[in-house]
């Protein structure tokens, strides 16, 4: 096709030209004697024809794009008319291909040629040829010559397409005969496989078959002995059964047996369940009257060693009394002498002596009585502290004699002595502690002058009211606690009271009884 536009003289490229644009409705039809060979074609007729063809376009309302598109379009159908046949020839000869794969192919070749169409129309418009009326022929015929060779480009770009095409086609046959013989050797080797296996599980169908008639004839022989043994059993089941009626009559007597055994174990449960509450009660009353005999061994024991101390008090103070009354008895014996004394001085001196010893016997006669007056202070809280320890003799007697019930009667007694001496002695002592400080206070005052001194005085004086509210605070405290153990002792008093009626009245039934 190329050798065949390349004999083509320029004049007959461009005689075709104007006939396929008078087939266009550019140019007005003309007859073919007017497109000989050697008939020259002139500027004008170009010209004339090109003015007419764009009139009428225009009065068609077709664009000039429209045209360019339309002549690119005839000019490359007519040189592809030919192809098909000889592709058709060459390339559909001898085998069917996929059908799906070659449509997509030619779907993307044709999007392909129609861009590059749609490129070479933007172009063609892009350089009109109509457009001055200075165009020559010359210039026109080489537009048509650089046609001709874009027609050339896109004729040898089909037939390279159609080139892969049928590289690829017989690639294809190719690997479907690679693939049909690989298809013919698997199928081969699983016929085969087959053949084993059918042999293999002939031999595996013989071998079960003698296996399952061996079982079958031991499961016969089976049948037979357990059919033996199912009578022997039938046998042994009359035997039992007869047994069963024996051990159910039986078993009747035992049920009546039992519920009468049932009752007389409900029974003893409810009295060992009195026996264990009335154990349980006595051993708690055994642990408590334990508990007891300790406390009261205890309070013994206490009691006995401080009957031992206060025995031995009351010696001391035996001899102690017995001692001043040894001395009373001889200052009494020294009072007398002297008395005689001075009788026989007032005989023998004068008045004036006499004087002098009567005042000097006077002054030993306040001494003495002085003396004496304070032996029998002694003496009177001598008596006192022997009443008072009789008095707790008397208490720990009877509290031995009550069993030690009454465990706190000691500590009691003897809060309550310390308190009371606390309330006449302590508090005594410390409020005359206090005067004596007041009266210092007072004297410091008067001899102090001023500064350093001052201030010691004053911290005195506070330090001193302190002292004062800190006694007030200890009597009340002491008061407070002896209310508290009085309450108490007189609480106990009434308790101790009301159980020797309870036991008066009890020993009295008694004797009534």
């Amino acid at each position: 096709m190329e050798n065949s536009f390349r004999n083509e003289s320029p004049r007959k490229v461009a005689k075709r030209v104007v006939e396929r644009l008078s087939q266009t409705r550019l140019l007005p039809p003309k007859s073919k004697k007017e497109y000989d060979a050697d008939t020259p074609i002139t500027i004008e007729d170009i010209y004339s024809g090109n003015a007419t063809a764009f009139s009428g376009s225009y009065l068609d309302g077709t664009s000039h794009k429209d045209y360019l598109m339309d002549v690119l379009n005839e000019v490359t159908s007519e040189n592809n008319e030919k192809i098909p046949s000889l592709q058709e020839r060459k390339i559909f000869s001898g085998y069917k291909f996929n059908a799906k794969d070659s449509d997509i192919d030619l779907i993307r070749k044709y999007k392909d040629s129609e861009e590059r169409v749609v490129v070479l129309s933007e172009d063609f418009e892009e350089q009109t040829f109509f457009q001055s009326r200075g165009f020559n022929v010359p210039t026109l015929i080489q537009k048509i010559r650089s046609l001709t060779e874009e027609k050339l480009q896109i004729a040898r770009e089909v037939s390279s397409a159609l080139q892969c095409h049928i590289t690829e086609r017989a690639s294809s046959r190719e690997e479907m005969r690679l693939l049909r013989t690989e298809l013919d050797s698997q199928k081969q080797r699983l016929e085969d496989e087959k053949n084993e296996l059918q042999y293999s599980l002939e031999k595996e169908l013989d071998r079960r078959t003698s296996e399952w008639s061996l079982k079958l004839e031991r499961y016969h022989a089976e049948e037979h002995r357990l059919r033996d043994r199912v009578r022997e059993l039938a046998e042994q089941n009359v035997s039992l059964q007869r047994e069963v009626s024996s051990f159910s009559e039986k078993e009747v007597d035992n049920k009546s047996r039992i519920s009468y055994l049932e009752n007389q174990l409900n029974e003893l449960i409810g009295r060992l369940e009195e026996q264990s509450g009335e154990n349980q009660n006595l051993q708690k009353s055994l642990s408590e009257l334990k508990e007891k005999y300790r406390i009261v061994q205890e309070d013994q024991d206490c009691l006995r060693r401080n009957c031992e101390e206060k025995v031995k008090e009351c010696k001391d103070l035996h001899r102690s009394i017995t001692r001043l009354q040894r001395t009373c008895s001889e200052q009494e014996k020294t009072i007398d002498g002297l008395r005689l004394f001075c009788e026989e001085i007032n005989k023998k001196r004068s008045a004036e002596e006499f004087d002098n010893q009567l005042i000097k016997a006077r002054v030993e006669h306040i001494r003495l009585v002085g003396n004496e007056c304070a032996l029998r202070r002694e003496v009177e809280s001598y008596r006192h502290e022997v009443d008072h320890l009789r008095h707790e003799n008397i208490n720990l007697l009877n509290r031995l004699k009550g069993g030690g019930q009454d465990a706190t009667f000691r500590l009691d007694q003897e809060l309550l002595n310390r308190v009371n001496c606390l309330q006449t002695q302590g508090i005594l002592l410390v409020k005359e502690s206090t005067l004596v400080c007041e009266k210092l206070l007072e004297y410091t005052k008067c001899t102090v002058d001023g500064g350093s001194q001052g201030q010691f005085v004053i911290e005195t004086d506070i330090k001193l009211q302190g002292f004062k509210r800190g006694l007030e605070n200890l009597s009340r405290s002491l008061q407070n606690v002896s209310f508290v153990l009085n309450e108490k002792s007189k609480f106990q008093t009434c308790g101790l009271e009301n159980k020797t009626h309870q036991s008066d009245d009890h020993q009295k039934f008694e004797v009534s009884l």
